[in-house]
């Protein structure tokens, strides 16, 4: 299958202190690495899962390949073209990659309907002369809900129509990539089975690639067929989705599966990781991860690991993986 996206050594820095600051404080890189070194892959139609605390990236990689956040190194691809750097290109772009946010009602104006936020994509890219109320009535249908919901204004809705409505809007234009943030962020347990439910089917009719950003991880089996685990910027771990649940090789990777909720009232539910993450304005040297993992050794505290083959297409960075 042809690949859709292709993300290459991605590298997204900000500004942590000013030159000033900077100077005061004693320190010579007043930048963070918010993403470091990031690649991955998504073909026509598949799903891409990428998991991980907060702060780990995931969103500011989402809005890079969406052109919202800086890209100071490395390519991003859709379809072999490149990611263009501003202007009508840009704006192009972005008709065919659309994201869905966290906050899925503060994402949507309060000041307007429905029916004017599902057709406002149309006025933005100078597609008004299409019959917007037959574009609205579509795209409500199209993510299940009832055609008198245009008529509703976004504090009307629950969170779960919320995250319907963002993810109509964001379908608008027809993109070929969907990033969804968080969908199932804030939602009841059956919400959520919903929400992914009508991911699935929204790919399957559409022909859509997906990238699924989430905490969620039971989210990501069953929704995404690759999977990436983020750590302080950095894929730590790559895969299957059925490999790395079958065999996590990084020690990071291992104790968020540990920390999946299971339906047994007599089993503890286990921390996800020990400690606290380090500041990125102080990485750790070596691996990064050496300052919470029980397994760390002097090379973990020295060496940054490279990523490493522990099958064919799983991939771990680590110097003492777990499966090997």
């Amino acid at each position: 299958m042809a690949e859709l996206l292709e993300v290459d050594r991605l590298r997204v820095r900000f500004r942590a202190l000013t030159p000033l600051a900077a100077r005061l404080a004693g320190v010579r890189d007043p930048m963070i690495d918010a993403v470091a070194d990031v690649s991955l892959s998504i073909p026509e139609g598949g799903a891409f899962g990428l998991v991980g605390e907060s702060g780990s990236g995931k969103t500011t990689l989402g809005r890079a390949i969406m052109g919202l956040a800086p890209v100071w190194s490395g390519a991003i691809h859709l379809g072999g073209a490149a990611l263009p750097k501003h202007g009508t290109a840009l704006k192009t772009w972005r008709r065919h990659v659309a994201m869905t946010f966290q906050d899925p009602t503060g994402s949507l104006s309060p000041r307007l309907t429905v029916r004017a936020l599902l057709t406002e994509p149309f006025r933005i890219h100078g597609m008004a002369s299409r019959n917007l109320d037959a574009e609205a009535r579509r795209l409500i249908s199209l993510v299940g809900l009832a055609t008198d919901f245009l008529d509703r204004y976004p504090h009307e809705l629950s969170g779960g129509q919320a995250r319907r409505v963002g993810i109509a809007r964001a379908l608008a234009l027809e993109p070929r990539l969907l990033i969804a943030d968080e969908p199932t962020a804030g939602l009841d347990v059956s919400v959520q089975g919903e929400v992914l439910n009508l991911l699935a089917r929204l790919r399957g009719e559409l022909g859509i690639a997906l990238l699924l950003i989430t905490h969620n991880l039971a989210a990501v089996r069953l929704s995404a067929e690759q999977l990436g685990v983020m750590y302080m910027g950095r894929l730590v771990e790559t895969g299957t989705t059925a490999a790395v649940f079958r065999g996590a090789a990084h020690p990071y990777t291992a104790a968020l599966l540990a920390a999946i909720p299971i339906a047994d009232p007599t089993r503890d539910r286990e921390r996800a990781v020990a400690g606290e993450v380090p500041s990125l304005m102080n990485r750790p040297a070596g691996c990064e991860f050496h300052t919470r993992c029980p397994r760390a050794e002097a090379r973990c505290r020295a060496e940054t690991p490279e990523p490493r083959e522990i099958a064919p297409g799983h991939t771990a960075r680590c110097h003492f993986p777990l499966s090997r």
